[in-house]
């Protein structure tokens, strides 16, 4: 969020990530699925590495989760998943498979 002429204004962190910790948009490298909601509120969020998941978080846990049905993508200003064409999302390369990873090492195929 920015501030100009007393007026607030969210503002995109482009290919970085936002951390709540430090009110900054960081290199995607420094957040993972083992620190993304530590310093975020309880809700929903996207996942920046996939326009088709989105994550809960919940007391600082991490619950990964696919839009239904398939295809659609996640929108956080109205907390749904959409139709790709309604939604502007920017994906973010690189460690997306720590997202995979952290499926296998914590058993959230349930959640498939």
């Amino acid at each position: 969020m920015e501030c100009k002429d007393q007026k607030a204004k969210y503002i995109s962190c482009g290919k970085k990530i936002y951390d709540p910790h430090t009110e900054t948009c960081v290199q995607s490298s420094e957040v993972d699925a083992t620190n993304y909601c530590q310093h975020r509120p309880d809700g929903n969020y996207n996942w920046p590495w996939d326009c088709h998941k989105y994550v809960n978080c919940s007391n600082h846990n991490f619950f990964p989760l696919d839009c239904q049905p398939p295809g659609f993508v996640y929108h956080p200003n109205t907390n749904q998943c959409q139709h790709p064409q309604n939604v502007k999302c920017i994906e973010i390369k690189g460690k997306y498979h720590l997202f995979e990873s952290f499926y296998e090492s914590h058993l959230f195929y349930s959640l498939y």
